[in-house]
């Protein structure tokens, strides 16, 4: 008897989850469409906006490729356009289905066409002439790791003579020095200017309020006058309105910031205050996974609250534009928060990109639990010698591969 209750409950298994597929698509139809032809609008603008750099130039091959795919996967949604205006009742689902596969096409193609390198064939030498014909230049570097030789981006070296010049920003001040570069080390702010950066973004003026002033001013000092954590204290005490409450934050502060003569760990620690003052779990996590993300990686939002539903970080809701609402949302806070800074991109698109220092302190916020390792190659990093036992969640985004655009690589732990 076992012998047959066994299959037999396989195969109810297998026809109830076939029907519950077909359910799926059948009521969501609607929904599908708008969002294959809300993708395939993002696809054409770029498209678009690719074939104007190219204009009246030969386009590399792969460039070539890409622009054959677009134009035959345009083909393939008008098809389904074409069934969908004639469905009947009951190919609601078989048209569903086939919106929601080509969403994922459109997606892949709309990814592979970041294109960061030269779009079209160079002759022989021609970048090389348009360069060192340049008279003079000035080369702004910000954030920078290591030094280089000018022979890899082909520019002359900055010298007097040819009144070239170079300005970068960097922490580590060997680089600067090997650069050779003349060093200015950036000072803490003013008191009065960081008075007036506290209260530019309090919004208000707290030190002319009496119960109040005595612990603004605890406050601010605890700021240590470094703008970066001037702006996030300021901003998670803005919504503070009665002097307990500005109280009870204080001495969340004082147990989170102890005096230290290293600036790094003091900006580590006023952060990391911000971080705890959210109180809301799910966008912690939300932040959290935008560390993964290499860093000043540009985020695209409508990608990032897609991999936030599909996590359970967003709960479901009744339709696909509330899931959306709930995660702009979401990100909307954070970026309230300076916990996260917002744009838009060449291509009109929503993005949001976190700043170094703020996703060095998650990351550490998170350890052990979150683990990047960009430089690492996929064989590596399946060796489980290397996972820690209490990883949940690790990144193998690597920001130079992609310039040439691979997809992001996250894995998990259940």
């Amino acid at each position: 008897m076992e012998n047959i209750v066994g299959p037999t409950l396989d195969l109810v298994k297998l026809i109830w989850t076939l029907i519950s597929e077909c359910c799926k698509f059948h009521r969501g139809v609607d929904e599908e469409m708008d969002f294959l032809r809300d993708k395939w609008q993002d696809l054409e603008a770029r498209k678009a906006n690719t074939e104007s750099r190219i204009r009246g130039k030969q386009p590399k091959k792969e460039l070539e490729h890409w622009l054959e795919k677009a134009a035959k996967i345009k083909g393939e949604i008008q098809a389904i356009e074409g069934k969908f205006a004639k469905m009947k009742y009951f190919s609601r689902a078989h048209v569903g289905k086939l919106a929601f596969k080509k969403i994922q096409k459109v997606k892949e193609l709309y990814e592979e066409g970041d294109f960061h390198d030269s779009l079209v064939v160079d002759p022989p030498g021609s970048q090389y002439v348009v360069l060192k014909d340049k008279k003079r230049y000035v080369l702004i570097l910000d954030d920078l790791w290591e030094a280089f030789p000018f022979e890899d981006i082909r520019l002359p070296e900055p010298t007097q003579e040819n009144g070239c010049k170079l300005v970068l920003t960097t922490r580590l001040l060997d680089v600067c020095r090997r650069m050779g570069c003349k060093d200015f080390k950036m000072e803490l702010l003013l008191n009065k200017e960081a008075h007036k950066l506290f209260l530019d973004k309090m919004g208000r003026d707290v030190f002319d309020t009496p119960e109040l002033k005595a612990i603004a001013e605890e406050v601010l000092e605890r700021c240590a006058q470094l703008p970066l954590a001037i702006v996030t204290i300021a901003v998670s005490f803005k919504c503070l309105i009665h002097d307990f409450e500005w109280r009870d934050a204080l001495e969340d502060l004082k147990t989170s910031v102890k005096a230290s003569n290293n600036i790094e760990v003091e900006v580590f620690k006023i952060l990391e205050f911000s971080y705890e003052s959210l109180k809301d779990w799910k966008l912690q996590q939300c932040l959290l996974h935008c560390a993964l993300y290499p860093e000043d990686f540009e985020i695209k939002k409508r990608e990032l609250i897609e991999h936030l539903i599909d996590e359970g970080i967003i709960e479901r809701r009744n339709s696909r534009q509330a899931e959306f609402d709930r995660g702009y949302s979401m990100l909307n806070k954070l970026e309230n928060a300076c916990l996260l800074e917002g744009g838009i991109d060449e291509y009109k698109k929503k993005f949001v990109k976190m700043h170094d220092v703020v996703r060095d302190m998650v990351l550490r916020v998170a350890s052990p639990q979150f683990k990047v390792e960009g430089h690492l190659g996929l064989e590596d990093f399946l060796d489980e010698g290397k996972w820690g036992e209490d990883l949940v969640k690790a990144s193998l985004i690597d920001i130079m591969q992609l310039q040439n655009y691979i997809d992001i690589i996250f894995f998990w732990r259940n």
